[in-house]
């Protein structure tokens, strides 16, 4: 048997459903990691109306990997102001990755990073920030084999 060929490109704005699945699926696992990770019932509206808006902002960075027409994986990366007080002036941001289980350990997330740091490079980006659960070790992983290392720790206090 052989492996499926996997297709990799930009986003268009008939995947933005599937995606909005895929999110909601990386939603459910983090929560079951963290419960202070669950989103509000209504997330899948705001998040379709935000990817919406990212598909056609050139900004952005989005992209999607595919099998056989079905979208099992997205990127999405975001160009943002450094506050001025830095030495950057903007820096990227990783605000997603996601492949769905099935197609893990396969280069998947690995290739669509790259594809996003390609593009990040040809925007003259020189870091690029992301945030992970504390609790998601296979996340950590992942990003800690693409070179990154703790900057900070994100603090928590419900009051």
């Amino acid at each position: 048997m052989h492996s499926p060929i996997i297709e990799f490109r930009r986003v268009s704005k008939s995947d933005v459903d599937a995606i909005v699945d895929l999110w909601m699926d990386s939603s459910t696992y983090h929560k079951e990691l963290d419960s202070r990770l669950a989103v509000r019932p209504d997330a899948a509206k705001h998040v379709r109306a935000f990817f919406s808006k990212l598909i056609t902002d050139e900004i952005n960075y989005f992209a999607v990997a595919s099998v056989n027409n079905t979208i099992i994986g997205y990127i999405c990366v975001l160009i943002q102001e450094r506050p001025p007080t830095h030495f950057e002036k903007t820096s990227g941001f990783i605000d997603g990755l996601y492949v769905r289980p099935d197609y893990r350990r396969q280069g998947v997330g690995s290739e669509l990073y790259q594809m996003a740091l390609k593009w990040l490079k040809e925007h003259h980006i020189e870091s690029i920030r992301l945030t992970v659960s504390s609790k998601n070790s296979i996340g950590q992983a992942f990003w800690n084999r693409q070179g990154f290392s703790e900057l900070m720790y994100l603090m928590l206090a419900t009051i």
